[in-house]
């Protein structure tokens, strides 16, 4: 067969997926969908809908304003380093680089705020807010946490959301550590990446590596990467549930990240959870429909999307084994906040 046949067999089978999802994609659709189901499936609905653009706010964003922040010569490669890790491409090599720089040269974790008043670093939350705050960049309305002092003093803690507020603050926990390291990872290497999303609280991102030919997971907040057994190997950490959602298509991505402590939420049926994602992949590729071609959404939201979720149910998916030298249990936040959050190891 050559290659004009087989251009237009692909584009037809991608012209028939996008037809069955313009029969599929409606508001009364999902509607029904959340009419038919329980309050736990609809607040999950919502969430994940809510990540479902996530990555598109980083198609706005200047690069020459991220890159002006950043001090590159931590970031590339040298010779002797790229030598030393043969296994790897430059990119990947890259991507080690900046985990490392982000962590450990230029976000911060954030456990509790110093008094802005008196300096006392015994602060203590004791509200939650919705309330504007002008970031340095832009106002964003966000949640804000109130913080206490002994001597009765106020201090508020926006959680900032817009990456480039974050590009400024540079501080928080797992939510903004990942916003901002999405924005500068895509900023300095470019490529594929996506959102990973645990409803346990806990959020880190992946990275489409052409040269292995697949995600391959990065969290900013441990500087770790490839090391998807990390939380349940590793953390100890109970999960129920574990999301992916990127510019192309959103895949639920439990088998590959929970191995061990499980947690079951029989109000959650697994099929809702199926019927919410494909209803909003369906909606994603009509999206990208207006903004690429056809071969463009065959290869990146439907045959990256199937192969992946064929190699789920592959027996012989080979899944990296947990690096010794990684110290056993969460390294970001105090020890107190990763006891209580179970994530201590132990």
């Amino acid at each position: 067969m050559d290659e004009t046949s087989v251009q237009a067999l692909t584009d037809a089978f991608t012209v028939s997926q996008i037809k069955r999802a313009k029969q599929s994609v409606s508001e009364n659709k999902w509607n029904a969908f959340l009419s038919s189901t329980n309050h736990e499936t609809v607040s999950m609905a919502h969430q994940l809908k809510g990540l479902q653009n996530n990555m598109s706010i980083y198609d706005s964003i200047d690069p020459d304003v991220v890159l002006d922040s950043l001090d590159l010569l931590k970031v590339f490669p040298d010779q002797h380093q790229q030598e030393s890790t043969a296994a790897e491409d430059y990119t990947e090599t890259q991507l080690r680089n900046l985990l490392h720089y982000f962590k450990n040269d230029f976000f911060l974790w954030m456990n509790a705020p110093e008094c802005q008043h008196c300096g006392s670093k015994e602060t203590k939350c004791v509200a939650h807010v919705q309330e504007p705050f002008e970031g340095r960049w832009t106002t964003e309305t966000c949640r804000v946490e109130v913080y206490n002092c002994p001597l009765g003093h106020t201090t508020k803690f926006p959680r900032l959301n817009h990456p480039l507020n974050l590009l400024y603050s540079k501080t928080g926990r797992c939510g903004e550590w990942v916003n901002c390291f999405l924005m500068v990872a895509k900023c300095v290497i470019g490529g594929d990446f996506r959102y990973i999303w645990n409803v346990e609280d806990h959020v880190w991102c992946e990275f489409y590596s052409p040269h292995k030919q697949r995600w391959i997971h990065l969290d900013p907040c441990e500087a770790v990467m490839d090391e998807p057994l990390l939380y349940s190997e590793n953390w100890g950490k109970a999960m129920s549930l574990v999301v992916g959602s990127g510019e192309d298509y959103m895949v639920d991505l439990s088998t590959k990240y929970i191995t061990k402590n499980r947690i079951t939420k029989p109000q959650i049926k697994q099929k809702d959870i199926q019927r919410c994602i494909s209803l909003l992949n369906q909606t994603t590729l009509l999206q990208q429909l207006t903004r690429h071609n056809l071969q463009y959404l065959y290869v990146k939201a439907i045959v990256r999307k199937n192969k992946e979720l064929k190699s789920q149910l592959s027996t012989t998916t080979q899944t990296p084994a947990m690096t010794t030298t990684i110290p056993k249990g969460r390294q970001s936040g105090s020890a107190e906040w990763t006891k209580q959050r179970g994530e201590d190891g132990l």
